[in-house]
């Protein structure tokens, strides 16, 4: 990863959902911190693998995508996706290339140069039951009980950091 950037040229970086999608995400932040001007500001979000949200919401994607890859017959399955859906029969997007241990990705930051200023966690709910109105109403009840009790934001699905450029 080498961006067509002078080094030096922000004062700050916005880099929210993206971590989870590079090949080596070590080398987004040595990218970031050679773009970034002394004293710059990395604002980085990263998918908690330790919050038991992104464990329950992984497996059931897992089952979901083995259950709609093996029980229903392709022709079944594309007529459905195509007419009903409205898409093309490929494989879910499965965007857990990455997850991260808030705790080491914090030392990839300072080892690469970073002091990391903050650290907050959001997301309390099950991405895999998007579509179900009780989870949204679970999620903001939970997201309530767990505001201003650090041990119990860790569980958070997304932790984002915010990391000053040494």
């Amino acid at each position: 990863l080498a961006l067509p950037i002078q080094s030096g040229s922000f004062g700050g970086i916005l880099a929210l959902g993206v971590a989870e999608y590079t090949e080596l995400p070590e080398q987004l932040v040595r990218e970031s911190r050679r773009i970034l001007a002394p004293g710059g500001t990395l604002v980085i979000s990263v998918p908690n693998r330790t919050s038991p949200f992104v464990r329950v919401d992984d497996a059931g994607k897992s089952a979901k995508n083995f259950i709609t890859r093996q029980l229903v017959p392709a022709p079944a399955r594309r007529w459905i996706k195509r007419h009903l859906l409205g898409r093309d029969d490929r494989d879910y997007f499965n965007h857990t290339r990455h997850r991260f241990d808030p705790d080491r990705f914090e030392s990839v930051l300072t080892t690469n140069g970073f002091t990391v200023d903050d650290r907050r966690y959001h997301t309390f709910g099950f991405g895999v039951f998007d579509s179900f109105s009780w989870n949204l109403a679970l999620s903001r009840r939970i997201e309530r009980r767990i505001t201003g009790n650090p041990s119990l934001e860790r569980l958070g699905w997304t932790c984002i950091l915010k990391a000053i450029r040494q």
